[in-house]
């Protein structure tokens, strides 16, 4: 047994105070209100490979009693509410390159945190579109790659989810043995499911040029697995512990009641908001082997250049997908383009269900 293994361990959860923004939201002034009238739900928004932030849609993850708000994959605030009144967390690095007009909002920590009154502001709209610029060009590639997915899929619940610590679970990395691990996810999807009710999946975002889907192979002499392996074994210990598929089972169901109160507080539609409908009433089931989606080309480039040492994957492919290890097998998609049908995550994950 681990030395820490009588901690008390941390729920993953997932819920948001709405009634503590509501007064906020009906205020033209407040810089929450800005914020979700950029709001762009998945699915919605154009998919294109320019660097030019200032008109990229702007994104929600829920959390457990907090928002994050993204632009290009990049985080952009922390909205709070859990203690009666909402606060904002935007890193100080963002209002240094502001407009001057801003610079009394400043703080000395790393973050600028924005009060009640802070958020009341005379322009809000003026600098919110400059955080969001400044926020967006600092994206990067990998970042850029998860927002196309983003765009061209209604049903990704959430990005960038990072799982509670848990001294119970044994890490497969030796960097990581008798630490407490705390695995992360980039991309959470729904799907309705024929015999009825939600399955989530879960799928790890990176580049043909990540280092992380490669190592020596076995036939040249290796005896290490490529990283991403190492991760995504470790998210599926976890997810195993008991307990804890229930409690991200209960978690979505309350992301689903909170995405929907959301949207609707903020006029939102489409299929994306159905979805969440359904999923807030719905009976949910997750599938603890994520898949690993791989982009090909370069999010960035304008001429969608692809990456040249995707054409030496193969090898490195059929290791993940038939390993001789059953455990570290994984479903893996390929995406050449910005197409809506390449980037589609419309089939469920294949394998069992907890």
């Amino acid at each position: 047994m681990k030395k820490n293994s009588t901690k008390k361990h941390t729920p993953f959860d997932r819920k948001f105070a709405i009634e503590h923004i509501r007064d906020h939201y009906a205020e033209p002034r407040s810089l929450i209100r800005a914020l979700f009238d950029r709001w762009t739900v998945p699915g919605q928004g154009t998919i294109n490979t320019s660097v030019d932030a200032k008109h990229a849609p702007v994104r929600l993850a829920l959390r457990d009693n907090y928002l994050n708000f993204y632009v290009n994959g990049q985080s952009v605030g922390k909205l709070s509410a859990g203690s009666g009144e909402p606060h904002l967390e935007i890193s100080r690095v963002y209002f240094e390159k502001a407009s001057q007009g801003y610079r009394d909002l400043h703080r000395d920590s790393g973050y600028v945190k924005l009060g009640a009154d802070d958020l009341l502001l005379d322009k809000p709209q003026a600098l919110l579109d400059e955080l969001i610029e400044i926020a967006g060009e600092k994206s990067g590639k990998e970042k850029r790659f998860v927002e196309h997915v983003m765009a061209a899929n209604h049903n990704v619940l959430e990005v960038e989810m990072a799982l509670p610590g848990d001294y119970s679970l044994a890490s497969c990395m030796k960097k990581r043995e008798n630490k407490l691990v705390a695995p992360r996810m980039d991309v959470v999807v729904a799907h309705q499911v024929a015999e009825g009710g939600m399955v989530i999946d879960f799928w790890e975002a990176k580049l043909a040029t990540n280092g992380e889907l490669r190592a020596t192979l076995p036939e040249n002499g290796g005896t290490k697995e490529p990283h991403v392996s190492d991760q995504l074994t470790d998210y599926m210990r976890w997810i195993k512990i008991n307990g804890r598929a229930r409690q991200v089972c209960n978690a979505f169901n309350s992301t689903g009641k909170a995405l929907s109160a959301l949207a609707s507080m903020a006029g939102k539609t489409g299929p994306a908001v159905d979805l969440w409908h359904d999923l807030s009433q719905s009976k949910v089931a997750i599938n603890p082997r994520p898949g690993i989606l791989i982009g090909n080309y370069d999010p960035k480039c304008r001429n969608l250049g692809m990456f040249a040492c995707r054409k030496s994957f193969s090898k490195h492919r059929t290791r993940l997908e038939k390993h001789d290890n059953p455990d570290r097998c994984f479903v893996i998609k390929e995406v050449d383009g910005i197409d809506p049908s390449d980037l589609a995550i419309n089939v469920p994950l294949p394998g069992e269900r907890l």
